[in-house]
């Protein structure tokens, strides 16, 4: 199992919508890719930073999610949310209680 964790640095004041954005566009989208397991998103209300994890069957599914266009997808749809563009790192999952 692989995660792709994706950084961001949100506006204080858009928080909430970019929230509201992820459950209702981002998720639903990485739903219908083969290989999606699930994906959380975690935000420092006090900093803006925040961090979501998409947990994939293989490295080739995350990367899939990657090149196909929806990673391109998810930086338009959450950019006016954002101080900066948002980056990802895929990284293998060495031990869960998922596996």
């Amino acid at each position: 199992m692989y995660v792709g964790a994706i950084f961001y640095d949100f506006k204080f004041d858009r928080i909430d919508e970019a929230v509201e954005v992820w459950e209702e566009h981002v998720v639903p989208s990485a739903k219908k890719m083969e290989g999606f397991i699930k994906a959380d998103l975690f935000i420092d209300p006090k900093t803006g930073k925040g961090l979501d994890i998409g947990y994939w069957r293989s490295k080739e599914d995350g990367i899939r999610f990657r090149d196909n266009g929806l990673f391109d997808l998810l930086v338009k749809e959450m950019s006016p949310y954002l101080k900066e563009e948002p980056t990802r790192q895929m990284y293998k999952v060495m031990v869960s209680d998922l596996l």
